[in-house]
């Protein structure tokens, strides 16, 4: 703990999430890459931690950050939490922004 203390102080974000990683902390993983998305998000790293996560509400801040950051990869995000999210509340978080056909993919 000091020395993740000592890179979040140091602003060395993806050395925290290195960190949280190995200490099996891995909402506060998700959350660090998704509040420091320039310096801490990797795109295969955060789909290992976003599956591990404790806290379901994860799942859809993920999403939303995905439609922000990376279109793109938003279907493989979905793909991979498939299991474990409510099908219902993506498309009514996609709707909501006007996203439906960006996941047409996915709901297939």
């Amino acid at each position: 703990p000091k020395l993740l203390r000592s890179c979040e102080k140091a602003r060395l974000w993806q050395e925290s999430v290195y960190l949280m990683e190995q200490n099996e902390e891995f909402d506060s993983a998700v959350n660090c890459m998704i509040e420091h998305p320039e310096s801490a998000w990797e795109d295969a790293r955060f789909l290992d931690c976003i599956t591990k996560v404790r806290n379901q509400e994860l799942f859809y801040k993920a999403a939303a950050f995905y439609l922000t950051y990376a279109p793109l990869k938003l279907n493989k995000l979905l793909s991979t939490l498939s299991k474990k999210i409510d099908h219902a509340r993506v498309v009514q978080l996609m709707r909501k922004s006007d996203n439906l056909p960006l996941i047409m993919p996915y709901l297939k």
